[in-house]
């Protein structure tokens, strides 16, 4: 049983140490990842029943046989070897076993699609392809919410029962409950869309502030500095020349000053100041 592991028979402990293998203490104590040795073991197995299968040593294979698959390639290649009745009969019990669980791959086998050679001929290949139509139908009436029809195509145990549970949701979801949860999503709707317009109107609202400020503060600003430039001719021609110092905002403007003082100009009348400072009240 240990030849497919790569040894003919399971040493001894004394042979262990002999020939350096390791002891089964040590492989305990050894960190080897558990998922990995066991498909590691499992490749090497189907590998040595496929051997097996091709050199046609079935008492060695039988040994290896662990699903239904390879259980099913075994008997195909006995089959293939050579005819039995009573092979053919376990043969024809296993499809019609499998045919009824949805098991294609071992149908195929058994039926002589998988090259196993199992002589099933046509009659099982199209009991094997109106299989397939009839679960490919129900599933798509399944999806489609036709569960009588689904049902009616059910062939197994498990499919029946999904069924029912998937009916038995579809039926608990109508009547008052549907009524309820309807009215649920109108009311959640309806309020979604109450939401939408207020958040719109806020919006409106906030854009229509934001222009009347900033349109505001823009006027204000134009205002502030043209009275800022009559200030500023006023302190000129009344020679007022620290306070146009402190008007004054820009180089030009400050070296307008400068030259006007320079120029020693005699201040202006009063009426010409007057008027200046009627004019600069007008802006205020």
């Amino acid at each position: 049983m240990f030849e497919w592991l790569g040894c003919a028979a399971r040493p001894r402990r004394s042979e262990s140490r002999a020939y350096g293998w390791p002891d089964m203490e040590e492989l305990k104590l050894r960190s080897f990842p558990p998922r990995a040795a066991f498909d590691a073991a499992e490749a090497r197995r189907r590998a040595w029943f496929s051997f097996y299968l091709g050199r046609k040593e079935f008492s060695a294979a039988a040994r290896l046989c662990v699903t239904p698959l390879d259980e099913a390639r075994l008997l195909a290649a006995r089959l293939a070897s050579a005819h039995d009745p009573r092979l053919a009969a376990r043969r024809a019990q296993l499809f019609d076993e499998a045919l009824s669980a949805r098991a294609w791959r071992v149908s195929e086998v058994l039926c002589g699609g998988g090259g196993g050679g199992g002589g099933g001929g046509g009659a099982e290949a199209a009991r094997l392809a109106a299989a397939r139509r009839a679960a490919a139908e129900m599933r798509a009436a399944a999806l489609e919410g036709r569960l009588e029809r689904a049902l009616a195509l059910a062939a197994t145990e498990e499919e029946r029962a999904a069924l029912a549970a998937l009916a038995g949701r579809a039926a608990a979801w109508g009547g008052e409950a549907h009524d309820a949860a309807a009215r649920a999503i109108q009311s959640a709707a309806r309020r979604g869309r109450a939401r939408a317009l207020r958040g719109l109107q806020r919006q409106e609202q906030a854009a229509i502030k934001l222009q009347r400020a900033y349109r505001g503060a823009f006027h204000r600003r134009t205002m502030a500095e043209a009275m800022r430039v009559v200030k500023l001719q006023c302190h000129v021609a009344s020679g007022e020349w620290e306070k146009a110092f402190e008007t004054a905002v820009s180089k030009e403007e400050r070296r307008h000053v400068i030259d006007a003082k320079r120029a020693g100009k005699d201040p202006p009348c009063r009426y010409c100041v007057q008027s200046i400072r009627e004019c600069l009240l007008s802006f205020s």
